[in-house]
């Protein structure tokens, strides 16, 4: 991922999440955009650097474990 402009607040934190874990590259402005794509697709290392942290970072089953934990609590007497 090639982030540019997050929003203030909650997208400007995940931004910062994902550069820190190297799941993303932060571009400020055009330049450094252009400079981000052309290393992302030009360096086999650095698109494999970048899966594998994303990789490590995945949940893909979050949001069924996040509803099945919903139906468990609603589930209870009360």
């Amino acid at each position: 991922m090639i982030l540019v402009k997050p929003l203030p607040g909650q997208e400007e934190r995940n931004t910062r999440y994902l550069v820190t874990r190297h799941a993303a590259v932060r571009a400020r402005g055009e330049q450094q955009l252009g400079a981000a794509v052309t290393e992302v697709l030009t360096s086999p290392e650095r698109r494999a650097q970048l899966s594998a942290s994303i990789d490590a970072l995945r949940h893909p089953d979050a949001a069924l474990r996040v509803a099945e934990r919903i139906v468990e609590l609603l589930s209870r007497p009360r």
